[in-house]
């Protein structure tokens, strides 16, 4: 059976320092793509549905669908021996990440948003050091040269700055939003050994949902429903399932084979394939600015991949 939904209670056991980028990486880098797509999808949504609304019905969606796929394949859909208060405090995590990024993208530019969630692999690399994960000094060069990159990329300018962080208060979210992300992602790995990426995931979503239901439907009550443009369902529909469901599972799955800090550095591409993304299907200029920054998010992922430990 395909591993993306396997449901095997296994050991994460990481990919060996110097092996060769593989099929994971692969998947990482098409996951990235994924996440990055999820900007330019969910932003339009933002003025016509309820933040806590759209991030509780999401993932309710997502949840349903993988678990009707793992009942399909004949696998558990139970907790087993997973830890249920590690679970509870990761769906807290999640769910208060989830809302606040629905949140702070329906007041804010996204491009602002891809900095600050750009610092997560910092935060996520802290974490696992404070857990015993050392790293040495070449890895946090690699992570500071990524950042850089994604800076660069997102000013798109090599003499002024150009971005506009607007309030200090948004900003302020945004940064607590790329906190919590790290953090969910350093307590997961022991669930996603106990249940499977898959299945993990699917009763992340699920319990989330359920902790975002008082608010999500009072606010879901309060939408404009008459006048919300059908045309918006298909975004909805694909960051539930693509960007929601599938994405996230796929992160799990690099979770369990290249380890916290390794995967976490692929967030660095998520605003990288966002402007592509907008270069392609919005006609934005591939200026040198972002072109050079592309170069120094890859070296920085090359060289924390190799240096991580």
């Amino acid at each position: 059976m395909a591993e993306p939904i396997s449901d095997k209670s296994e050991t994460p056991s990481a990919v060996p320092i110097g092996a060769k980028l593989g099929w994971t990486d692969a998947m990482m880098l098409f996951t990235a793509v994924l996440f990055g797509s999820s900007f330019p999808f969910a932003k339009p949504m933002m003025p016509a549905m309820d933040p806590v609304f759209y991030a509780f019905s999401r993932y309710l969606l997502g949840a349903l669908v993988i678990f009707a796929v793992l009942k399909l394949r004949g696998y558990k859909l139970g907790l087993g021996t997973a830890d249920r208060k590690l679970l509870l405090l990761c769906c807290i995590v999640f769910a208060t990440f989830q809302a606040d990024w629905a949140f702070t993208l329906s007041r804010s530019n996204a491009s602002v948003g891809a900095i600050f969630m750009a610092t997560s692999p910092i935060f996520g690399a802290l974490l696992a050091s404070l857990a015993g994960h050392r790293l040495r000094p070449i890895a946090w060069l690699g992570i500071f040269l990524a950042f850089c990159g994604v800076l660069l990329v997102i000013n798109n300018s090599l003499s002024e700055v150009t971005v506009t962080f607007g309030s200090l208060f948004i900003d302020f979210l945004w940064l607590v939003n790329s906190c919590l992300w790290a953090f969910y992602v350093a307590r997961s790995p022991r669930l996603i050994a106990s249940l499977g990426p898959a299945r993990m995931f699917a009763w992340v979503m699920l319990i989330s949902a359920v902790l975002l239901a008082p608010l999500g439907l009072w606010g879901g009550l309060h939408m404009d429903w008459p006048n919300f443009p059908h045309s918006l369902w298909l975004n909805f529909l694909y960051t539930a399932l693509i960007t929601g469901a599938l994405a996230s599972t796929f992160w799990n799955i690099g979770m369990k084979r290249l380890g916290i800090t390794r995967t976490m550095i692929y967030m660095y591409l998520v605003p990288i394939f966002a402007v592509t993304i907008a270069v392609i299907f919005l006609g934005e200029p591939l200026t040198v600015a972002r072109t050079l920054g592309g170069v120094a998010v890859l070296t920085g992922i090359y060289i924390t991949r190799r240096a991580a430990s």
